[in-house]
């Protein structure tokens, strides 16, 4: 199993909800952790690094399924709902595939963490989310609804969140393999540009970054890159 370091820097505000809010105040909650700060959880990390690496597949492979995507499969794991509807091509053997990338959900560094805590801190630990207003537009009139002011929790950008992630049996594969592995990760890292929600509106602009594998982005001109092992 070979480790990484993934850090996600937000360039702008940000906003992974928690699916509730509290009562005459916040409509939308931000997800907290233990801390009571915002982090990126796991599977929306996965979510978005995906959508990266298909991207960045689906350019290599000139927009057919070939060895690209079939190295997202690898990375990400194959999804088997979407194969059954036929949103995905279907790998023909039934067997679905576990993701050989697994990540851990994103927190502050562990620094600002402990700088943080404690109850004398809990002013500071609250400045890290802020209240926006917003409101509901009638779909038919384009007008503001009377009677539909929302609030909701929203994070502050300009931060650094770090994880770990775990490639699993990459250290198995050959140079070759490991290159064109990790020369995916990069590429589909640098396609992400926001994450959270309301991100198709300017929120969540973001910079992903990792480290613990060599990238070298020269792998993605061959012509014929080897397929990852069944």
């Amino acid at each position: 199993m070979t480790g990484l370091i993934v850090t996600v820097t937000m360039l702008g505000d940000w906003h992974i909800g928690s699916g509730a809010g509290r009562h005459g105040l916040v409509d939308r909650g931000v997800q907290r952790d233990a801390d009571d700060l915002p982090y990126i959880p796991a599977k929306t990390l996965a979510g978005v690094w995906r959508d990266g690496c298909e991207a960045a597949a689906h350019a290599l492979d000139t927009g057919t399924p070939g060895p690209w995507h079939a190295w997202v499969k690898y990375l990400f794991g194959s999804q088997p709902a979407l194969e059954a509807r036929g949103v995905l091509p279907s790998a023909g053997d039934g067997a679905p595939r576990p993701a050989a990338l697994q990540i851990d959900s994103l927190h502050y560094p562990p620094a600002a963490v402990a700088a943080l805590r404690g109850p004398e801190r809990h002013g500071l630990r609250a400045a890290a989310v802020f209240l926006k207003p917003g409101v509901a537009v009638d779909p038919r009139t384009g007008r503001v609804e009377e009677g539909m002011l929302r609030f909701e929790e929203v994070a502050r950008g300009g931060v650094r969140l770090v994880g770990r992630a775990a490639l699993t049996g990459f250290e198995d594969l050959d140079a070759h393999r490991r290159g064109c592995a990790a020369a995916l990760l990069a590429a589909g890292a640098r396609l992400v540009e926001s994450l959270g929600g309301k991100r198709r509106r300017g929120a969540g602009r973001c910079r992903i970054d990792f480290t613990g594998v060599d990238v070298d982005l020269g792998l993605l001109g061959e012509p014929n890159p080897p397929l990852p092992p069944r």
